[in-house]
């Protein structure tokens, strides 16, 4: 029956092909691999398809996770331009395998060009993302950026199951998977396409750890940076994808420090006050308050006691998100007022920090009895 759907190439067989060769051919590996090698040689999509699956599933279950060179071959040779139906089927072959991946598993995985839709361009990323959890050498980084450039033409990366795949890879790749941001940004700047989304709205919860004195990225930062404090604004990808990796760094306050280093007007001063401020995220001058401290001392030097009023102004309305229910405010907006509390009583003796602090916890509190008192007259119209 086999041999028949493979000499009259009956189109749309590949499960009935997978099936029949795994009982005919069961404990024969070679005389699998003979039916394997016909099926494929017939370039019938499907009954090509249903070779691969055929010996991903040998592979599994009869190989103990090995093929033969031969088998190997075939499939190299069956991806060649491979349409979805395909490549959906060499997904699956790297997928089943329940043993530890081997560097032919990570060849197979950059043999792929675009594959032309979203979904599929991120089921070749949750591939990857797979071979690297399933405890395999880790591969060079060309192979993870081949991959990555594969996916640029994502419209949105800010899908679950996409977000998930490149914060996993990530954790060991941090630096490509920033690059492969930045491209993004570069696509999006060159697409007219209004829905193309380049980077995350939350990147900067990524796991971009320790990479900001790598030559590629510092190089990255430098530009930014020159940018920002000449005037010339920042999208808001390249904001996110800056401040990332700035709170990612070693030193997330000597980071700073050197942008504050290069201030030299009110102007640019304010620039860095509206930078270090994230409003999907904890407020940056509660975790390092020698940030706060420079910004106050800067704006004395560059603009004198006016300058610093404005920044302690600047300073003192935290960022961060803040929501509550039936009046009352949720444990962020408890934890942010907390910190400042304990902020205003580490600093009460400082004559900068101190008021910064008090200044903060007074608007908070001041904020969350607004808040009640709405919600009871909200009630109250009802």
């Amino acid at each position: 029956m086999a041999n028949r759907l493979i000499d009259d190439r009956i189109p749309n067989s590949g499960e009935w092909l997978r099936c029949l060769i795994g009982n005919a051919t069961r404990g024969n590996i070679a005389e699998h691999v003979r039916f394997c090698r016909e099926a494929i040689a017939t370039g019938e999509s499907d009954l090509v398809a249903g070779a691969v699956e055929s010996l991903g599933w040998m592979r599994r279950f009869e190989g103990k996770g090995k093929l033969p060179d031969e088998a190997w071959n075939l499939i190299f040779t069956a991806v060649a331009d491979a349409d979805e139906r395909v490549f959906r089927a060499a997904m699956q072959f790297l997928w089943i395998n329940d043993n530890e991946p081997t560097q032919r598993d990570w060849d197979l995985l950059g043999t792929f060009a675009d594959p032309g839709t979203d979904e599929l361009r991120e089921l070749l990323a949750r591939r990857c993302l797979d071979l690297l959890q399933d405890g395999s050498p880790p591969p060079g980084s060309p192979l993870i950026e081949k991959v990555l450039s594969v996916c640029i033409g994502v419209q949105s990366v800010d899908s679950a199951n996409f977000d998930f795949v490149l914060r996993g890879i990530a954790e060991r790749f941090p630096a490509e998977v920033y690059h492969y941001f930045w491209k993004r940004i570069e696509c999006g700047a060159e697409s007219s396409d209004g829905n193309y989304s380049a980077v995350p709205l939350e990147v900067e919860t990524y796991p971009f750890r320790n990479i900001s004195r790598q030559p590629e990225v510092a190089e990255l930062i430098e530009t930014l940076t020159e940018r920002l404090l000449n005037g010339r604004d920042l999208d808001v990808g390249e904001t996110r994808l800056l401040r990332a990796v700035l709170r990612r760094s070693e030193d997330i306050a000597e980071s700073f420090m050197g942008l504050i280093g290069k201030v030299s007007t009110h102007e640019q001063l304010h620039t860095m006050i509206d930078f270090s401020k994230n409003n999907l995220g904890w407020p940056l001058i509660l975790s390092e308050p020698d940030l706060a401290r420079a910004l106050l001392l800067k704006s004395r030097s560059v603009g004198g006691e006016d300058a610093h009023r404005a920044t302690f102004k600047r300073l003192s309305l935290l960022s961060g998100c803040r929501s509550s229910a039936n009046g009352e405010p949720d444990p962020e907006w408890h934890g942010i007022l907390e910190s400042a509390e304990r902020l205003a009583h580490r600093f009460s003796d400082e004559p900068d920090l101190g008021p910064l602090y008090r200044a903060a916890v007074e608007f908070e509190r001041s904020a969350i009895e607004r808040n009640r008192q709405d919600h009871v007259d909200r009630r109250g119209r009802r």
